[in-house]
């Protein structure tokens, strides 16, 4: 595996231009001091233990995930006994608690890490130790994950890996990194896998179309800020993708991941031929 670099002090014109601009996953240490364990489960579950949320369990990918709602006190104490049983994000959690909203606003000072761009979606997360999320990637939106509490590990594959993945619905992967079954996924073999690990304070920059696999190492927090990056940007990026899946991206931009009824279609056929 290759260490992703680790950078201490980098102004936001040179996180731009050395790694927005290129694409390339950076570890920012210590670059969000404020967040370094700001929001523990203590405090949340004593201001907030009252307030339901949407868990998630058994997710595979996606579409297979089980939702439920438990009071927020409920989701700490099960993450704190290290039972995998739920995990939790949600981009309407801060909207949801006044407070919180108010203190990730006055202390949200990352919008120069993403000059030109217009649009941006946050997510909160609790996980537990053990946690694990699928292979996936965010599509043309790059990623700035803030680890507020505890310990992560990421494996990162670049997006020109894209025909080695086993590719689910586009954006999606049945492959473990850490112990990928090569006999059914023989093309796998060989692919070129990055690894970090962030703590309390440290901020892991995903770029666009670069596959992640995360492992919680112990009882998470984290804030996450998707930016949505400029179409000529995607065009770019995307050129080191297979024609269909570059051709099913860029038309879906204006969409997310709601392909139309053509690009579906084709996205179809490309993945039974190299799914297999």
């Amino acid at each position: 595996m290759q260490t992703i670099e680790q950078r201490e002090n980098l102004t936001p014109a040179q996180f731009i231009e050395e790694y927005l601009k290129p694409n390339k996953p950076v570890v920012l240490k210590a670059s969000a001091p404020y967040w370094q364990e700001r929001w523990t489960p203590e405090t949340l579950k004593k201001k907030h233990g009252n307030h339901p949320v949407e868990v998630e369990s058994n997710e595979t990918y996606i579409p297979t995930r089980t939702r439920s709602m438990v009071p927020l006190s409920q989701l700490i104490d099960t993450v704190q006994s290290d039972s995998l049983d739920y995990r939790f994000r949600s981009m309407a959690f801060l909207s949801q608690v006044p407070d919180l909203q108010t203190e990730f606003q006055r202390n949200n000072h990352f919008g120069p890490y993403f000059k030109g761009y217009s649009e941006f979606r946050h997510q909160f997360w609790i996980t537990p130790k053990g946690n694990t999320t699928h292979m996936h990637h965010d599509s043309f939106f790059d990623n700035l994950n803030i680890q507020i509490y505890g310990h992560k590990r990421f494996l990162l594959i670049p997006p020109s890996a894209y025909n080695r993945l086993y590719t689910r619905f586009f954006w999606e992967s049945p492959i473990d990194p850490r112990d990928p079954d090569l006999k059914k996924y023989p093309r796998f073999a060989g692919v070129e896998i990055h690894e970090a690990f962030i703590e309390p304070g440290d901020i892991m920059f995903i770029p666009q179309l670069w596959w992640h696999y995360v492992i919680t190492l112990d009882l998470s927090i984290n804030l996450n800020t998707w930016a949505k990056s400029p179409y000529p940007a995607v065009r770019e990026i995307s050129s080191v993708m297979p024609l269909v899946p570059r051709l099913v991206l860029r038309s879906s931009y204006n969409r997310d991941k709601n392909l139309d009824g053509v690009g579906r279609k084709l996205y179809t056929f490309y993945a039974r031929v190299f799914s297999r």
